[in-house]
């Protein structure tokens, strides 16, 4: 069973460090200024410290063995990032790549083996800028990105996986392998689906990384798709009616509930209400 670590945080960071210091003391920096920062707890769960605590208690002979078994257990550890509704959050990997986790997204990797894999798992969006080495890896629970150093964008919650490539190439496809397709600066993909990806086309870079600054912006979205993400952003749970086949275009903020209702209704000429902090209800008019 391996170890597994995880940070939740519900805002952003500077967690930048030394690039020449090693992983360890840079984790160790990290998990200190998450304490001191915003007084999360940081909860560990090293599960192989249960039995190796009593083997070292019981004999001393045993000390040898469960120092070999310390030094290899870590390599099979996950660090975890959580981010909480309505926060985002900046990390550096082990090589100095950057990524920015937008709200309720969770990513793992296992700083370890960074050296020889450069493997992301992702369920939320994020953006990364990768430093050149050898292939980095984001998979999600319906397709992967692959590069060797780029700047890229990539969304996967609940049905949908859209990749966004800012700089250099980007490798894309499904989890299944069924379809593949391959993205340039500039170019943004969507996975369908009827098991293929939309044909790359062009998109506004400001619009897909708004939510860097706190804005998300729609460009002939679902609604319903609008409508989650608005969830996402704020932990409230929307009812509505008669939301088939219409589509949003707009923008919102995330840091100003009513700003943001508004800004969503108006334009589809519909009003809200606030039933409790956690629900809200959206009529047509």
């Amino acid at each position: 069973m391996t170890g597994f670590r995880e940070h939740r945080v519900d805002k952003v960071l500077d967690l930048s460090v030394p690039v020449h210091i090693s992983k360890e003391i840079a984790w160790k920096r990290i998990e200190n200024k998450i304490r001191e920062e915003n007084g999360h707890t940081i909860r560990s769960f090293p599960l192989y410290r249960k039995v190796i605590s009593p083997m070292i208690a019981t004999a001393a002979s045993l000390v040898l063995i469960a120092t070999i078994f310390l030094t290899r257990l870590p390599q099979q550890e996950k660090q975890a990032c959580i981010t909480d509704s309505g926060s985002t959050y900046s990390i550096f990997l082990p090589d100095s790549s950057e990524v920015v986790l937008n709200a309720e997204t969770e990513l793992q990797f296992n700083p370890e083996k960074w050296n020889r894999k450069r493997i992301i798992e992702l369920n939320g969006e994020a953006f990364f800028n990768v430093k050149k080495g050898k292939r980095f890896i984001v998979r999600t629970h319906l397709g992967n990105v692959t590069v060797l150093g780029t700047s890229f964008n990539v969304l996967s919650r609940n049905n949908s996986f859209q990749v966004s490539c800012f700089t250099g190439k980007v490798s894309v496809e499904s989890s299944d392998k069924k379809a593949s397709t391959t993205l340039s600066q500039g170019q943004f993909v969507e996975y369908l689906d009827s098991d293929q990806f939309s044909t790359p086309e062009a998109f506004d870079p400001d619009r897909v990384a708004s939510w860097h600054c706190n804005e998300l912006f729609f460009t002939n979205t679902p609604f319903i798709k609008v409508l989650s993400e608005f969830e996402e952003q704020y932990n409230v749970t929307v009812t509505t009616q008669n939301t088939d086949n219409r589509f949003y275009t707009g923008s919102f903020p995330k840091n100003d509930l009513k700003k943001a209702l508004n800004l969503i209704c108006v334009p589809m000429n519909m009003r809200y209400r606030i039933i409790n902090e956690s629900e809200i209800e959206i009529k047509n008019k």
